[in-house]
């Protein structure tokens, strides 16, 4: 292993096998038409309970839907309820941070997760609950927002049963154990440890393959 890139490769493969853990693996896939509204899915009209609105921030604005969860569509784990629907939404109109408070990331003041048990009553109202009046809005607005079906912006959701170990993607915590075991096999390299973690994060995604 004379190069960089190939102790990269190396340390990428060994870290992929350490505190491997069960994963559910989340396949996005195109659709034909609409999303029934209690499939998973990305974007598109959501389930809304009989009689419920849809979630809006401080200001009164609605929250676009980024993502919705049928538990039941699950492959069997031990990470999600069994059934009933997991949705996530983030806030449209702030353009930074899509509501997201970097402060106190738990805040669900301009964002939301929301779980329903059940979805036994569908409001059948639910794409007009959810669509803002698009003469109204501006154009960063109508292009941040997850829910124009008309659009096409409806991805469907399937899943496999997976396990994975430390990947870049964790970069806090796969950081520190990169340098740790770079230190423990490349002990005459050391100089060139910062270098590397600079310069090639984009290679370690790579070398998962």
């Amino acid at each position: 292993m004379n190069t960089i890139f190939e102790r990269v490769k190396h340390l990428n493969h060994l870290l992929s096998q350490q505190d491997r853990k069960p994963t559910v693996r989340i396949i996005p896939r195109a659709v034909q038409g609409t999303v029934s509204v209690t499939a998973s899915k990305c974007g598109g009209v959501p389930y809304l309970p009989a009689g419920a609105q849809a979630p809006t921030n401080q200001d009164g604005k609605l929250l676009g839907m980024v993502a919705q969860i049928n538990c039941a569509e699950l492959p069997k784990n031990e990470l999600y309820p069994k059934t009933g629907i997991l949705q996530f939404w983030l806030d449209p109109y702030d353009e930074l941070g899509l509501g997201i408070d970097l402060k106190n990331p738990v805040s669900q003041v301009n964002t939301r997760v929301i779980y329903y048990p059940h979805h036994r009553d569908t409001n059948p109202c639910a794409h007009t609950l959810v669509m803002p009046d698009q003469e109204k809005q501006t154009e960063m607005e109508f292009m941040a927002w997850p829910v124009h079906v008309d659009q096409g912006w409806e991805i469907g959701l399937s899943f496999e049963e997976a396990s994975e170990g430390i990947t870049p993607q964790n970069w806090w915590v796969y950081q520190s154990r990169f340098v740790e075991l770079w230190n423990e096999l490349y002990p005459s390299s050391l100089s060139v440890i910062l270098r590397v973690l600079m310069h090639t994060r984009p290679q370690m995604r790579n070398a998962r393959a």
